[in-house]
């Protein structure tokens, strides 16, 4: 019901006009990088219908044959031509996914559900139900513009459910797509290469974590520090991007630098005046056996963002990823089974952020068994310190540590079991810790 119900949304709901609010957890989750949503790999060849699987007609309408509409939808996701005839009532021609990929448009539909049972302190605290879901299309504007790689994205998305963190207690967030319920317009943007392969260009509602601080091998983790760091105040990521403007040099294979700059009204709604979140980071990336490392900084010009009372400060922190490749079965692809590692390092002011320092850690092992060349498995820890102005009477450090198992049934189907240990949720009880085990379904259509 919770999938159903987030899809309907999607496909009806009006976007806001004004900027998204972020959720009431301290930390922002991590922007969504699931493998099963790759918006930038075009769609999967569509297999033709047999005759005798074709929807039947049922009626003719201005000499014009229609069929049941839940067949047509199957029709518009699969099939490899267009049919014609109403949609929900609509007298409007309905196109197949083979038809908008010929016009330059690629569509993807997800939804991810994850199932949680949390115990803290060693007593059961109950279970935790919630979903996400997504509808999103690329166009190739180059086809208008006449340049190679420009495109246009545009998503709509929803979450629905309870957040595990409501039972554990911790402050990380042991989901990335946690966050209070919505249904709103997500990414919307045009990108352009201005120099091919070297500068881009990227305008528009922009998700921050896609482009910086992120690690490239933490993504597949389900807890939203692997994402992006908690230390970044008002990091304009998920649930909530925000209007930007985005700059990426790369002079050779090597190295690279990036800049970006956001409206950072989301996370200060009572500032009159015009907030913004602004980010650089350079790097380094090296082939043989891969991996980069990047160092960036953030700086949010609000100062209406204080857990100290008698502060007065913007926030300002650096970030430093690490990812590296150890071991591939077979060294020239990328998508070859291997074993791979990151990690994660940021601090901010401790008057503005509720996170001081953050450390990330983990590997990930891909085609763990010949037979299952898809699937990964790994092990992860992050630790943030609180700041001494924590509200609730917060000290200390909160760590969570944990396995997972990712299980790809097919192309389109996915579950991932995932155990994370949160030892001092909250930063209100030491000593104590709480197990969250969680079952996440994903699936693309």
């Amino acid at each position: 019901m919770t999938t159903i119900f987030l899809l309907a949304s999607l496909l009806f709901a009006v976007p806001p006009t004004g900027p998204a609010s972020s959720p009431t957890t301290s930390t922002t989750p991590a922007a969504m990088k699931l493998t099963l949503l790759d918006q930038s790999a075009p769609p999967p060849p569509a297999t033709p219908l047999p005759d005798e699987a074709a929807p039947a007609p049922v009626e003719t309408t201005g000499g014009e044959t229609t069929v049941p509409w839940i067949l047509r939808y199957r029709d518009w996701l699969t099939a490899p031509a267009a049919m014609r005839g109403s949609a929900v009532g609509l007298q409007i021609p309905i196109p197949s996914r083979r038809d908008l990929a010929s016009r330059g448009i690629t569509l993807n539909v997800g939804q991810v559900t994850d199932v949680s049972r949390i115990g803290v302190a060693s007593e059961s605290s109950g279970h935790s139900t919630r979903g996400y879901a997504e509808v999103s299309a690329t166009l190739d504007f180059g086809r208008v513009t006449h340049r190679d790689g420009d495109q246009v994205f545009v998503q709509f998305y929803g979450k629905h459910g309870m957040a595990a963190s409501a039972l554990a207690g911790d402050i990380q967030g042991t989901s990335n797509i946690d966050a209070e319920d919505f249904a709103r317009l997500g990414e919307f943007w045009y990108e352009t290469w201005v120099v091919p392969d070297r500068l881009r260009l990227k305008i528009g509602r922009v998700d921050a974590a896609t482009e910086f601080a992120h690690s490239e091998h933490g993504s597949v983790f389900l807890a939203a520090p692997m994402g992006a760091s908690p230390t970044i105040v008002g990091f304009p990521t998920y649930p909530a991007p925000t209007l930007s403007a985005n700059m990426f040099w790369q002079p050779n294979a090597i190295v690279y630098a990036s800049a970006g700059v956001y409206d950072g009204r989301a996370a200060t709604p009572d500032d009159l005046g015009l907030p913004l979140f602004m980010v650089g980071e350079g790097g380094l990336r090296w082939g043989g056996r891969p991996g980069r490392v990047a160092v960036g900084v953030w700086h949010h010009t609000s100062r209406t963002l204080q857990l100290d009372p008698a502060g007065d400060h913007a926030s300002t922190g650096p970030y430093l990823v690490i990812d590296q490749s150890l071991w591939r079965a077979r060294p020239d692809d990328e998508e070859s089974p291997g074993i791979c590692v990151f990690l994660q390092s940021s601090t901010a002011n401790a008057d503005v952020s509720l996170v001081t320092r953050h450390l990330g850690a983990g590997v990930v092992w891909t085609g763990p068994f010949a037979s299952r060349a898809s699937d990964a498995v790994g092990f992860g820890l992050t630790r943030a310190t609180l700041s001494e102005h924590a509200p609730d009477g917060a000290v200390g450090r909160e760590t969570s540590v944990g396995p997972f198992y990712r299980l790809q049934i097919t192309d389109a189907i996915g579950l991932q079991p995932n155990l994370q240990y949160v030892r001092n949720p909250g930063g209100t009880r030491p000593g104590q810790g709480a197990i969250v085990w969680t079952l996440r379904v994903e699936s693309r259509f």
